[in-house]
């Protein structure tokens, strides 16, 4: 008795039996329909696009750039092995298919794109394998170091998550991924696959280390190229920064390949930002819950981050303003108006300060105070400051303020100093001052300054005497003796004997002129009178004669 083959129902069945213990996949034995559960009540997904006609497409990153890669349809009901042209399956190097479309394997299989992708795209070889565990294990080969592997047969996911462009691997069936997960954070990832969907693309959960499964089908691994960095175009933001389908500045966090002056809409976490508008004023951020929107351009006096947000197109330290301004004005009202004079300006106008009357950086100098601290003016330019030991002809070249003997020294020193090294130490003891100093005193070779008094006459001046802490002349002889035996008072009398026959007088107070010793002279009297108080001032009330040395 000759049984009746089996219905394409059970041939179904069958397969879905065999998924579930990994013995077929997608894109394998073309005789037996496709596992998982892609229709509902065990039956193939219809869709519109027949035979080889476009279900959708994705861009994807590649190795110059990113590309646009399409997802065909296999036949007329989706979800099957039944390829609608089987001829194209054969051999290792693309065929034409009857669409007229390049084809990496059987036509229009899942592991199909999954090769087109790998070896149309990047140049690497195709993994010959059927969708499922062995094709983890194939990827995850020493012979193919081109690709690597997360899951099954590889690394561990732990710390580690797809980016756009990794192939998604369940137990029947490959998918890849066009947008960039991040580690830790739960997202959504978007995928584009061939025979699973009449639109080409799908979406699959992140928990922050692995996806979840599909289609009934449970993850195994993901498989990358090396040489992809999962660059393409704008993504939205997923986990943490994902807030709600809406508008997304390209700034925001969680925003990939995206520009900060554009407008973007998002419709689900993590996948593609279709652009809504350049803002040619900025994007401004709104908070969570709200849509974000570009700027309208502000009046004067307004905030401001950009040119752009301002009516006047001019944005001056964060304020919409009537002009450019400059380095030495401000816009805090919106109205540009000098700095105060002295201002450093903003930038700097190193080496010069503002002028307090125009919103421009001065060009020149006329006095030090138009220069930064460290400068002095000369020849109408800002020049810097001597370090000590420089030559210098004012105290204003000098970083110490202090020019000595034509040196910038460490000091004001003294004229009992020398800075010819820039340092200021004293001169040697009893050497002169320079300039000299007061009193008749000499340097005490300690200090700098010059000494406040004499304790020996070495320290006073030549001809000069150390008394009670005092340079005092000395007292020349001029031929007169001292008796220092006898004393003399206003009440005593002179022994002058008489010069040229004349008596002298008794000092009895009424004539001062007769306490000199006559020599024939009234000057001559006068001087001598002025010597015996002199010797009166140095010795005390002590009494004593004075007798002309020439008698």
């Amino acid at each position: 008795m000759r049984l009746a083959p089996p219905s394409a129902r059970a041939l179904r069945r069958i397969a879905e039996l065999l998924a579930a213990a990994g013995l077929c996949c997608c894109g394998g034995n073309p005789q037996l329909p496709e596992p998982g559960s892609f229709a509902v009540d065990e039956q193939a997904l219809s869709c519109g696009a027949g035979c080889g006609g476009q279900l959708g497409s994705a861009t994807l990153p590649g190795p110059a750039g990113t590309v646009t890669l399409t997802a065909w349809s296999n036949s007329p009901q989706l979800g099957t092995s039944n390829d609608c042209d089987p001829t194209a399956c054969a051999g290792t190097s693309p065929v034409t298919a009857q669409n007229g479309q390049l084809s990496y394997g059987c036509p229009w299989q899942c592991v199909e794109l999954v090769n087109r992708y790998f070896q149309g795209t990047w140049g690497d070889p195709k993994i010959a394998a059927d969708a499922g565990a062995g094709f983890c294990q194939r990827a995850a080969s020493s012979y193919l170091p081109q690709y690597y592997v997360y899951g099954q047969y590889g690394a561990s996911t732990s710390g580690h998550a797809p980016v756009a462009g990794d192939v998604l691997v369940w137990s029947s069936h490959v998918a890849i991924a066009t947008n960039s997960m991040s580690v830790g954070a739960a997202g959504t990832i978007s995928v584009i696959a061939q025979n699973a969907t009449c639109s080409g693309a799908d979406t699959v959960a992140w928990n922050g280390s692995m996806f979840g499964g599909k289609y009934g089908l449970s993850a195994l691994c993901w498989v990358h190229v090396m040489a992809n960095t999962g660059a393409t175009g704008p993504m939205c933001p997923t986990g943490s920064n994902w807030n709600l389908a809406g508008y997304y500045c390209g700034d925001e966090p969680g925003m990939q390949n995206a520009a900060a002056g554009t407008l973007y809409s998002c419709a689900s976490a993590g996948g593609a930002a279709s652009v809504v508008q350049v803002c040619s004023a900025g994007c401004q951020h709104m908070p969570a819950g709200q849509n974000d929107l570009c700027f309208s351009p502000q009046p004067n006096g307004a905030s401001c981050t950009a040119k752009a947000q301002c009516q006047s197109s001019e944005c001056v330290s964060g304020v919409c303003c009537n002009s450019a301004c400059g380095a030495c004005g401000s816009c805090a009202t919106g109205t540009c108006t000098p700095l105060v004079a002295g201002s450093a300006g903003s930038p700097s106008c190193s080496p010069f300060l503002c002028d307090g009357a125009s919103v421009a950086c001065r060009g020149s100098c006329s006095t030090d105070g138009d220069c930064v601290s460290g400068d002095y003016c000369k020849a109408s330019a800002c020049i810097a400051r001597q370090t000590n030991g420089a030559a210098c002809s004012g105290a204003n070249q000098c970083q110490s303020a202090h020019c000595v003997s034509a040196v910038c020294c460490d000091s004001a020193c003294g004229p009992c100093g020398s800075c010819a090294t820039g340092t200021c130490i004293p001169l040697a003891a009893h050497a002169g001052g320079q300039p000299s100093c007061s009193k008749g005193l000499l340097c005490s070779g300690s200090s700098a300054s010059c000494p406040s008094g004499c304790t020996t006459s070495a320290d006073c001046l030549s001809g000069m005497s150390c008394v009670g802490s005092a340079c005092v002349p000395q007292i020349a002889d001029a031929g007169i003796g001292v008796d220092a035996g006898i004393g003399v008072d206003a009440g005593s009398e002179v022994d002058a004997g008489t010069d040229a026959g004349t008596p002298a007088a008794a000092n009895d107070g009424s004539h001062p002129e007769a306490a000199a010793v006559g020599n024939g002279c009234a000057s001559g009297g006068a001087a001598w009178s002025a010597g015996a108080v002199l010797v009166v001032w140095l010795f005390g009330s002590r009494r004593r004669r004075l007798v002309r040395a020439a008698r």
